[in-house]
């Protein structure tokens, strides 16, 4: 790329800490708020954070958040909202989703979102989880414990 503008002079590429390099004009252009670190080319998308910001990604682009928004969770070892599995919008460091999105249910099994709950159990719109179906019910419906079939 040759040299950059910065500070009211050329530079050796790349850019100091909290700026990257505009191609087009071939300068130093600040990171967006709250980035260490940016893309060379997109000040706006950020690839580190300050202290106390963490960095989600989310589709082709990324920012510096003070709180993760809902379908990730915080990874505070690591400073970054990481992604819940499909369907869930809110879950743990740990893998296990929390809450599922509406029309999806709560796996107890395995802590995932499914459309439709397993044999022995039934789908219960208030708590948007997977219950279990009455002792006497092999499978059961209707959003009822004993609706055996």
């Amino acid at each position: 790329m040759g040299k950059v503008w910065f500070n009211n002079k050329c530079i050796t590429p790349p850019c100091p800490m909290y700026y990257a390099s505009d191609p087009e004009y071939h300068d130093c252009v600040r990171c967006f708020d709250n980035c260490v670190a940016c893309k060379s080319d997109l000040p706006t998308d950020c690839t580190e954070c300050k202290a106390g910001f963490f960095l989600q990604i989310s589709g082709p682009s990324s920012e510096c958040v003070n709180y993760c928004s809902p379908g990730f969770y915080t990874d505070a070892e690591v400073a970054k909202c990481v992604a819940c599995s499909s369907h869930c919008q809110s879950c743990t460091k740990f893998g296990g989703c929390e809450k599922c999105e509406n029309q999806f249910f709560r796996n107890s099994i395995d802590a995932t979102c499914i459309a439709i709950c397993p044999d022995g159990y039934y789908g219960n719109n208030d708590k948007g989880s997977c219950e279990l179906c009455h002792p006497n019910c092999e499978t059961c419906s209707n959003g009822l414990r004993t609706g055996c079939e």
